[in-house]
């Protein structure tokens, strides 16, 4: 599967996993970060789950970014964006990135 292709199908699993979120959550995500804490998505059992739930989609889309932007691997990207040591922390990491991408593209595109 391809990034876009990935992405559509994670949106989907974001709205199954937080149904609350709603338009303009999704502009204040692509706005402000994931980090800023939206329902489903503030704490680590929340994003570790949505990761564990849906690890294959997640990390082919990593993989199809890694290559746009010359990473070596997920990992090598994960290293040179944050300063996180623990699995958990990868795995929130990779989810918040997800939720930031899916509401970049729900944002951009006026769905």
């Amino acid at each position: 599967m391809n990034v876009d292709t990935e992405l559509k199908y994670l949106h989907k699993q974001i709205r199954k996993h937080a149904p609350s979120l709603e338009a303009e959550d999704y502009r204040q995500i692509s706005k402000n970060g994931a980090d800023a804490g939206w329902n489903g998505f503030i704490y680590y059992n929340d994003t570790c789950k949505f990761f564990d739930n849906n690890e294959e989609p997640i990390m082919n889309y990593y993989y199809g970014v890694c290559e746009d932007y010359g990473y070596k691997n997920v990992f090598d990207m994960f290293a040179k964006n944050t300063d996180a040591t623990t699995m958990d922390e990868f795995r929130n990491w990779a989810t918040w990135g997800i939720l930031e991408a899916v509401a970049r593209e729900f944002y951009d595109s006026g769905q």
